[in-house]
């Protein structure tokens, strides 16, 4: 297992050459043969972290629209009346352009990314779920705390009315509107979701290094909690049911319904430490009253 332990493959197939494949677990063999007399693997790697992303953004996606239709759902919708909303072509044009010029260049340098991050792209054995998990809880909080100062400024007078105004179109917001954006707030974004990766990289040792698997799934992740954050729901199962001091749809409705607080993406701790949660408080407090007023 000494010598599995030491092979470190780059982006070539005759680095498998004397890798011992018995030792392998079968999604460590099914990385292998993606790279494995592999002509194009720069392409395969961009490929692949392209299509699992957008694959993950749809099927979250698709998840929300089927509650839309299910009439026992509707109880957990957050605003029960809909408020203004942006033309829904223009919030798919929004994020076509976004795809082509921002997303799909990301995908075609994947490689060159994870190289300068010091990461590991066709290395086996894979990392284990405990240093995936370890390290997209640091991706979290660099993300949580850089996002939150970035959102916080975005809310500036000339910042909001020609860059983060956009976002606001939509009072009432639903999963796609998390994808609806100035450009300049995207590639804002793309900053904040890679601050983690970028520090981790350049100061971990070489054998806690980064993975490219451990990167496709801090992207999915990202892109999926941005999509419940503006799903409009409360769900039952929901993070924030069992984690209290995560946000969850309803403190983003809240930012989307005042149009100011709330600014934290993951975490409810900024918020609270920086006092921007005033309003939410005294919003979940009206609301309480209004409750037990019904109740009575």
């Amino acid at each position: 297992m000494s010598a599995l332990n030491n092979t470190t493959v780059a982006v070539s197939s005759s680095s498998y050459d004397s890798l011992d494949k018995s030792q392998l677990n079968q999604f460590e063999r099914l990385w292998v043969w993606l790279f494995e007399n592999n002509s194009y693997p720069d392409l395969t790697i961009g490929m692949l972290f392209f299509a699992v992303m957008e694959l993950s953004l749809i099927a979250r996606l698709a998840m929300y629209w089927v509650f839309d239709r299910i009439p026992a759902m509707q109880k957990y919708r957050i605003q029960q009346s809909l408020g203004r909303q942006p033309p829904f072509a223009d919030v798919v044009k929004n994020i076509l352009f976004s795809t082509v010029v921002f997303q799909i260049p990301i995908a075609l340098t994947f490689t060159q990314t994870l190289s300068s991050l010091n990461a590991n792209v066709a290395t086996v054995p894979l990392p284990s779920l405990p240093m995936v998990a370890a390290q997209i809880l640091w991706f979290l909080v660099a993300y949580d705390f850089s996002e939150y100062w970035v959102h916080r400024a975005l809310h500036w007078g000339p910042l909001y009315k020609y860059v983060h105004k956009v976002h606001h179109e939509a009072q009432t917001p639903y999963g796609l509107i998390a994808e609806y954006m100035h450009p300049v707030e995207f590639f804002a974004i793309g900053i904040c979701v890679s601050l983690g990766p970028m520090i981790y990289g350049a100061l971990a040792p070489r054998e806690h290094a980064l993975h490219a698997v451990t990167m496709i799934a801090w992207s999915c992740l990202a892109k999926v909690l941005s999509v419940d954050a503006h799903s409009g729901y409360d769900l039952p199962w929901g993070l924030r049911k069992f984690v209290p001091f995560f946000t969850g749809a309803d403190w983003h409705d809240y930012h989307h319904y005042a149009f100011v607080g709330n600014y934290s993406a993951i975490f409810r701790v900024w918020d609270r430490v920086f006092g921007t949660d005033v309003g939410y408080n005294r919003h979940q407090e009206k609301l309480a009253k209004m409750r037990a007023q019904k109740a009575e």
